[in-house]
Protein backbone atom coordinates (compact mmCIF):
# COMPACT_ATOMS: atom_id res chain seq x y z
CA UNK A 1 0.00 0.00 0.00
CA UNK A 2 2.78 2.49 0.85
CA UNK A 3 4.36 1.40 -2.45
CA UNK A 4 1.44 2.25 -4.42
CA UNK A 5 0.73 5.86 -2.38
CA UNK A 6 4.64 7.04 -3.50
CA UNK A 7 4.35 5.71 -7.06
CA UNK A 8 0.70 7.55 -7.47
CA UNK A 9 2.32 10.59 -6.08
CA UNK A 10 5.26 10.04 -8.43
CA UNK A 11 2.89 10.37 -11.28
CA UNK A 12 1.22 13.52 -9.82
CA UNK A 13 3.97 15.07 -9.45
CA UNK A 14 5.05 14.18 -13.22
CA UNK A 15 2.30 15.67 -14.25
CA UNK A 16 1.48 18.72 -12.69
CA UNK A 17 4.40 21.10 -12.58
CA UNK A 18 4.87 22.10 -8.70
CA UNK A 19 6.19 26.02 -8.99
CA UNK A 20 8.18 27.23 -5.95
CA UNK A 21 6.23 31.09 -5.22
CA UNK A 22 8.35 33.01 -3.06
CA UNK A 23 6.60 36.09 -0.60
CA UNK A 24 9.91 39.30 -0.77
CA UNK A 25 9.23 42.15 1.61
CA UNK A 26 10.83 45.30 -0.48
CA UNK A 27 11.79 48.63 0.57
CA UNK A 28 12.19 51.82 -1.19
CA UNK A 29 16.24 52.15 -2.21
CA UNK A 30 15.74 54.69 -4.96
CA UNK A 31 13.29 56.90 -6.43
CA UNK A 32 12.49 59.51 -9.32
CA UNK A 33 8.97 61.18 -8.38
CA UNK A 34 7.73 64.13 -10.00
CA UNK A 35 4.87 66.13 -9.99
CA UNK A 36 3.99 68.16 -13.21
CA UNK A 37 1.51 70.71 -14.07
CA UNK A 38 0.22 73.85 -15.91
CA UNK A 39 -0.37 77.54 -15.79
CA UNK A 40 -1.65 80.01 -17.32
CA UNK A 41 1.45 81.38 -17.74
CA UNK A 42 4.32 78.67 -18.49
CA UNK A 43 4.32 74.48 -17.60
CA UNK A 44 6.15 73.68 -14.17
CA UNK A 45 7.21 70.02 -12.34
CA UNK A 46 8.49 69.65 -8.54
CA UNK A 47 10.56 66.89 -7.63
CA UNK A 48 10.12 64.90 -4.77
CA UNK A 49 13.74 64.75 -2.85
CA UNK A 50 12.51 61.88 0.11
CA UNK A 51 10.53 58.85 0.19
CA UNK A 52 10.17 55.85 2.37
CA UNK A 53 8.20 52.97 2.03
CA UNK A 54 8.11 48.46 1.24
CA UNK A 55 5.55 46.14 -0.27
CA UNK A 56 5.23 42.61 -0.39
CA UNK A 57 6.09 40.70 -3.67
CA UNK A 58 4.66 37.37 -4.33
CA UNK A 59 7.00 35.45 -7.13
CA UNK A 60 7.59 32.23 -9.32
CA UNK A 61 10.00 32.98 -11.95
CA UNK A 62 7.43 36.13 -12.42
CA UNK A 63 5.41 38.55 -10.16
CA UNK A 64 2.26 36.52 -8.98
CA UNK A 65 1.07 39.28 -6.66
CA UNK A 66 1.81 42.56 -4.81
CA UNK A 67 0.22 44.02 -1.87
CA UNK A 68 0.49 45.82 1.33
CA UNK A 69 1.78 48.80 -0.45
CA UNK A 70 2.88 51.87 1.43
CA UNK A 71 4.74 54.91 0.07
CA UNK A 72 5.35 58.45 2.13
CA UNK A 73 6.49 61.19 0.76
CA UNK A 74 8.10 63.84 2.95
CA UNK A 75 5.85 66.62 1.16
CA UNK A 76 8.58 69.69 2.55
CA UNK A 77 11.33 68.12 -0.10
CA UNK A 78 9.34 69.04 -2.94
CA UNK A 79 11.44 71.17 -5.00
CA UNK A 80 9.67 73.54 -8.05
CA UNK A 81 11.40 74.01 -11.19
CA UNK A 82 10.02 77.57 -10.69
CA UNK A 83 12.44 78.10 -7.52
CA UNK A 84 12.02 78.56 -4.09
CA UNK A 85 8.69 81.25 -4.18
CA UNK A 86 6.93 78.66 -5.63
CA UNK A 87 8.36 75.93 -3.24
CA UNK A 88 7.35 78.44 -0.79
CA UNK A 89 3.30 78.84 -2.25
CA UNK A 90 3.17 75.26 -2.78
CA UNK A 91 4.15 74.00 1.00
CA UNK A 92 1.61 76.57 1.91
CA UNK A 93 -1.05 75.00 -0.69
CA UNK A 94 -0.02 71.67 0.64
CA UNK A 95 -0.13 72.66 4.58
CA UNK A 96 3.01 70.59 4.22
CA UNK A 97 3.28 72.04 8.68
CA UNK A 98 0.18 70.73 9.28
CA UNK A 99 0.33 67.81 6.85
CA UNK A 100 3.93 66.89 6.36
CA UNK A 101 3.43 63.41 4.81
CA UNK A 102 1.82 62.39 1.81
CA UNK A 103 1.14 58.75 1.95
CA UNK A 104 -0.58 55.79 0.14
CA UNK A 105 -1.45 52.73 1.36
CA UNK A 106 -2.74 49.76 -1.22
CA UNK A 107 -5.87 48.29 -0.74
CA UNK A 108 -5.61 46.14 -3.60
CA UNK A 109 -3.53 44.74 -6.82
CA UNK A 110 -4.61 42.85 -9.78
CA UNK A 111 -2.32 41.54 -11.86
CA UNK A 112 -3.56 42.53 -15.76
CA UNK A 113 -1.02 41.43 -18.19
CA UNK A 114 3.02 39.96 -18.00
CA UNK A 115 4.97 40.39 -20.83
CA UNK A 116 8.77 39.79 -21.50
CA UNK A 117 9.62 40.52 -17.63
CA UNK A 118 7.04 42.75 -17.12
CA UNK A 119 3.80 42.92 -15.32
CA UNK A 120 1.59 45.41 -15.58
CA UNK A 121 -0.67 45.93 -12.43
CA UNK A 122 -4.01 47.81 -11.89
CA UNK A 123 -3.43 49.28 -7.89
CA UNK A 124 -6.13 50.48 -5.91
CA UNK A 125 -5.70 52.12 -2.74
CA UNK A 126 -5.72 55.74 -0.02
CA UNK A 127 -3.74 58.78 -1.33
CA UNK A 128 -3.63 61.10 1.59
CA UNK A 129 -2.18 64.80 0.31
CA UNK A 130 -3.08 68.04 2.76
CA UNK A 131 -4.70 65.73 5.14
CA UNK A 132 -7.43 64.36 2.63
CA UNK A 133 -7.71 60.93 1.48
CA UNK A 134 -9.25 59.69 -1.66
CA UNK A 135 -9.44 56.23 -3.16
CA UNK A 136 -7.51 55.93 -6.52
CA UNK A 137 -6.68 53.59 -9.01
CA UNK A 138 -3.30 53.72 -11.16
CA UNK A 139 -1.82 51.38 -13.82
CA UNK A 140 1.94 50.53 -12.34
CA UNK A 141 4.59 48.81 -14.70
CA UNK A 142 6.99 46.47 -12.41
CA UNK A 143 9.38 44.31 -13.13
CA UNK A 144 12.08 41.87 -11.29
CA UNK A 145 15.95 43.22 -11.79
CA UNK A 146 19.14 41.53 -11.58
CA UNK A 147 20.22 41.75 -8.21
CA UNK A 148 17.36 41.08 -6.68
CA UNK A 149 15.74 44.49 -6.96
CA UNK A 150 12.46 45.06 -7.79
CA UNK A 151 11.32 48.43 -10.07
CA UNK A 152 7.70 50.03 -10.54
CA UNK A 153 7.07 53.00 -12.31
CA UNK A 154 3.80 54.50 -13.31
CA UNK A 155 1.79 57.82 -13.15
CA UNK A 156 -1.28 59.47 -12.52
CA UNK A 157 -3.08 62.20 -13.12
CA UNK A 158 -4.66 64.18 -10.00
CA UNK A 159 -6.83 66.88 -9.33
CA UNK A 160 -5.61 69.45 -5.92
CA UNK A 161 -9.13 70.19 -5.64
CA UNK A 162 -10.19 66.55 -4.49
CA UNK A 163 -7.96 67.24 -1.67
CA UNK A 164 -9.11 70.04 -0.69
CA UNK A 165 -5.78 71.81 -1.89
CA UNK A 166 -6.12 75.12 -3.47
CA UNK A 167 -3.92 75.62 -6.60
CA UNK A 168 -1.06 77.98 -5.93
CA UNK A 169 -0.77 81.35 -7.11
CA UNK A 170 1.81 83.89 -7.71
CA UNK A 171 3.36 87.22 -8.75
CA UNK A 172 0.10 88.92 -6.85
CA UNK A 173 -2.00 86.71 -8.70
CA UNK A 174 -0.75 86.94 -11.95
CA UNK A 175 0.60 83.16 -12.48
CA UNK A 176 -2.34 80.97 -11.21
CA UNK A 177 -1.59 77.03 -11.55
CA UNK A 178 -4.03 74.78 -13.10
CA UNK A 179 -6.04 71.98 -11.07
CA UNK A 180 -5.20 68.61 -12.58
CA UNK A 181 -1.56 67.66 -11.97
CA UNK A 182 0.06 64.27 -12.73
CA UNK A 183 2.45 62.03 -10.78
CA UNK A 184 4.98 60.21 -12.24
CA UNK A 185 6.90 57.82 -10.24
CA UNK A 186 9.81 55.41 -10.95
CA UNK A 187 11.17 53.47 -8.05
CA UNK A 188 13.24 50.79 -7.40
CA UNK A 189 13.04 49.17 -3.69
CA UNK A 190 15.51 46.89 -2.23
CA UNK A 191 14.65 42.94 -1.12
CA UNK A 192 15.18 43.37 3.41
CA UNK A 193 17.33 40.58 4.69
CA UNK A 194 16.57 39.33 8.27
Amino acid sequence: MKHLFFKLLIIVLSIFPVFAFSQITYEVKSHAIVVSGSSNLHDWTATVGTATGNCEVYTSDLISEIKDINIEIDAQTLKSSKGSIMDSKMYDALKTEQYPKMIFKSVQSKILSKTTGITKVLISGNLTIAGKTQKIDMIGFCQLLQGGFFLTMGSKNLKMSDFEVVPPKAILGTLKTDDEITISFKITLNPVTN
